[in-house]
């Protein structure tokens, strides 16, 4: 399966219990539906989808081709968050070819299922990994439903279970709302789940069994399943917040990126002489302890 991780969250929470984005796409502000570099990770289901498309960048075909782990492969984009994506599918396999293309956000690798929830687990920089099921036309919002109508949803959810569909990205001239796409979405859901079961599964905000992620870029639309559940920068250590708080995944990637790493490896002391709510010290004493931020 192809998955995309993130590194900021760019998903909204709509008002029609839906999950769809609060404000509207805007044609022109990329697929981060408005909210600027937001990127995130997503995570996904314990089912891999057959036949979905991976697009190969080879060696020296790859723009400003990189070696990151073991002779692995990135192209260009996010360093620090590709690096830890093929570090991670590599310890499953070390002997295959992996590649990683950057992407509006985060990046994207094709491989097993297991490095998925690895990037899940061991993932500093990520905030959502996503399992990419399709790519469809969203010429028009009929176009997209019967796209949507034909992915086997009863696979991936309980007709017993609950939903909730997620929409960002770069409108199709149709789209002036999230909303509307995510009602498109859930229709198709629910249809194809009487359809073959009988019953339909619920829409739940809180705490869904199954999280849709719609993708927009204009007239195409990227279907996926969220693995991470809650963003992944939230590790569970934070018990009170702070004015103007330093997300922990940004914390790491800073950290990354100074080569403390390397640094801590070697037995260096860490000091942050502008601490607050010590994001930065944590973030810093969990690398250097090897403990797994998931």
């Amino acid at each position: 399966p192809v998955i995309h991780i993130f590194t900021h969250d760019s998903i909204g929470v709509g008002e029609d219990g839906l999950g769809a984005g609060v404000a509207d796409l805007r044609r022109g502000d990329g697929l981060d539906g408005g909210l600027g570099a937001d990127r995130e990770e997503c995570r996904g289901v314990e089912r891999a989808v057959g036949g979905v498309h991976a697009p190969e960048i080879r060696g020296g075909d790859a723009p400003g081709a990189q070696h990151v782990d073991g002779g692995l492969e990135v192209a260009g984009g996010d360093v620090e968050l590709a690096g830890e994506v093929v570090a991670g599918a590599h310890r499953h396999d070390a002997e295959q070819r992996w590649v990683v293309r950057a992407r509006p956000g985060g990046v994207s690798f094709a491989g097993p299922l297991a490095s998925a929830y690895t990037a899940c687990l061991q993932s500093r920089t990520a905030s959502r990994v996503l399992l990419t099921l399709a790519d469809l036309s969203a010429s028009d919002p009929d176009v997209m439903y019967r796209g949507l109508l034909e992915l086997p949803w009863e696979s991936h959810v309980g007709s017993d279970g609950t939903f909730a569909v997620h929409v960002v990205g770069e409108s199709p001239d149709w789209l002036r709302h999230t909303q509307f796409a995510a009602l498109r979405a859930k229709d198709a859901i629910v249809d194809r789940m009487r359809e073959h079961t009988g019953e339909r599964p619920n829409v739940d905000l809180a705490s869904p069994d199954l999280r849709v992620s719609l993708r927009f870029a204009r007239e195409r639309v990227t279907v996926g399943i969220d693995l991470s559940g809650e963003p992944l920068h939230r590790r569970g250590y934070r018990q009170a917040g702070v004015e103007a708080p330093l997300k922990e995944n940004l914390a790491a990637a800073l950290l990354l990126r100074s080569g403390w790493a390397a640094m801590a490896a070697e037995g260096a002391a860490f000091y942050d002489p502008m601490c607050g709510s010590g994001t930065l010290v944590i973030e810093a004493a969990m690398i250097a302890a090897g403990l797994a931020p998931g």
